[in-house]
């Protein structure tokens, strides 16, 4: 499950919306909720799987992954 924390940047997949997390919640169900300040300033509910973190997403990973 994804998680996020206040403050956090991120994109909502779907609309391709940058944006900033301002809450979380637990619905009745138990679902984590996401809310989310976008750019232009408007705000709204996602689930955790419609975000990614778009600061992680644009880094370009070169080199080789050494094991312990």
């Amino acid at each position: 499950m994804k998680t996020f924390t206040l403050l956090q940047e991120v994109v909502h997949i779907p609309t391709k919306k940058k944006g900033q997390v301002i809450t979380t919640k637990v619905d009745r169900e138990g679902k984590q909720m996401v809310e989310v300040k976008y750019e232009n300033g408007t705000t709204g509910w996602s689930i955790p799987e419609a975000l990614t973190n778009f600061i992680q997403d644009s880094v370009d990973h070169t080199g080789e992954f050494l094991s312990d």
